[in-house]
């Protein structure tokens, strides 16, 4: 069972609070994933944590991120996540699929958590980690990219079976 701190749980039964999301996606300085030049910080909405911005840019979260919302903390870990993102920006920046160009972002890190205002970085619940995977697409407007977890990633999921226990089959 997934353990919240005091403070996340006073947040989540206070009446009317609703949860912030957050995306973070560690950015590689190059195509081996070793070095960082730092991490994205995506929300819906304006959103700072201490002294930590979030930018707007978040258009569409996982549905199965909701459902955890509501208390209910034995909802199964989620796998995979697909998120859109406004890839429209101002005149004073590149729009972000620019950055998927420049900077191979599959296979980069990536966390959702969700949050409540006022409640600090070390108060934020870890919703889903994993990598970036293709395909990332992208049109003038938005860009989805989908994520993977690795929790599952080289483990036997079932009972193994050789040609023994079912002679018959081809």
């Amino acid at each position: 069972m997934k353990t919240l701190t005091a403070s996340f749980r006073a947040a989540m039964d206070s009446w009317g609070a609703s949860p912030v999301n957050l995306l973070e996606i560690d950015v590689p300085l190059n195509t081996t994933q070793t070095s960082l030049i730092g991490t994205l910080r995506l929300s819906d909405a304006p959103t700072s944590i201490g002294t930590t911005q979030y930018q707007p840019l978040v258009t569409r979260w996982p549905d199965r991120i909701y459902s955890r919302v509501s208390g209910d903390l034995h909802t199964p870990d989620v796998s995979d996540v697909q998120i859109t993102l406004n890839n429209l920006r101002d005149n004073t920046q590149a729009p972000m699929s620019r950055l998927f160009q420049v900077r191979n972002l599959e296979g980069a890190v990536m966390r959702m958590y969700r949050t409540f205002d006022g409640l600090a970085t070390a108060d934020r619940d870890q919703v889903f980690k994993g990598e970036v995977k293709g395909p990332i697409a992208w049109d003038e407007s938005e860009l989805t990219l989908n994520g993977v977890s690795g929790k599952f990633k080289n483990r036997l999921i079932g009972d193994r079976i050789s040609k023994a226990d079912y002679p018959s089959a081809e």
